[in-house]
């Protein structure tokens, strides 16, 4: 025998738990897509600045990348061995402090 649902209402409630989870993942989207969007107009005026080429800035990029790839599974073994709280506060006092030493 299986439950029904008795109103459309019920259809839209979610647990305060995943609201939460759901409100985490839009902010973190929110904030990569902004950092992406100011990252844009700085390889042109980079390159213009070194007198490189697109395909310089193209190594820089990459090598930006692989650099994010390569920490990534360290800093989340360290994350999954420190309590919860402590890497997070880490991370985010160096990415908001980032802009200020650029």
């Amino acid at each position: 025998m299986t439950a029904m649902i008795q109103s459309p209402s019920e259809w839209l409630t979610v647990p305060a738990d995943r609201r939460m989870i759901y409100f985490l993942c839009l902010i973190g989207f929110f904030a990569i897509f902004s950092t992406t969007l100011s990252k844009n107009p700085v390889p042109p005026l980079l390159s213009h600045a070194l007198g490189a080429d697109g395909a310089m800035i193209g190594l820089i990029s990459a090598v930006s990348l692989l650099a994010v790839i390569l920490f990534s599974f360290p800093a989340g073994v360290l994350a999954d061995h420190l309590r919860e709280k402590t890497p997070a506060c880490c991370s985010g006092v160096i990415f908001l402090s980032a802009p200020l030493y650029s």
